[in-house]
């Protein structure tokens, strides 16, 4: 599912939810021209176990909290979600998945969101046109810890 409560979008019969990068077909096209290879089957393996590890599927549900935080301070917010990489977009768009609908997202806004964050010591991908990721390496208290400080960014964000 991605961070919004979307569901992802499979291409492949149900293997790696390539629409989800934003890309559609061309990436789902290309990998799985890759999985025809010797070479290529065992990398798209690695990737789908990494893509669909249920560990980091429940990490990135308890992100879905920053989200939520966001909802609540009345911030238009959306994210885009593959595994453990997201996007973050300060936009009353539905979705995004083009650049053109990327860069119609609020810079500036994101801009103090990422600022505010760091200054209570989280470090976030800092741009609107970077992705960020939750691993294996998060435990939950850093994902609380995270999804606080955002709850407190948010009910303070005036632009």
């Amino acid at each position: 599912m991605f961070l919004d409560g979307r569901q992802k979008i499979r291409t492949d019969g149900g293997h790696a939810p390539a629409r989800g990068i934003g890309a559609g077909e061309a990436i789902a096209q290309k990998l799985k021209e890759l999985a025809r290879t010797a070479r290529g089957v065992r990398w798209y393996e690695q990737f789908l176990e990494l893509v669909e590890d249920p560990e980091i599927d429940a990490r990135v549900a308890e992100a879905q909290k920053l989200v939520q935080a966001a909802l609540d301070a009345g911030i238009p917010l959306t994210t885009n979600q593959v595994g453990g990489m997201f996007g973050i977009f300060f936009t009353e768009a539905d979705q995004v998945t083009d650049y053109a609908g990327a860069t119609a997202c609020d810079v500036a806004r994101f801009r103090a969101f990422f600022h505010a964050m760091l200054a209570r010591g989280q470090y976030l991908a800092p741009s609107a046109f970077e992705a960020g990721f939750v691993s294996a390496a998060h435990a939950e208290a850093d994902l609380a810890a995270t999804c606080a400080a955002a709850g407190e960014v948010f009910s303070r964000f005036r632009l």
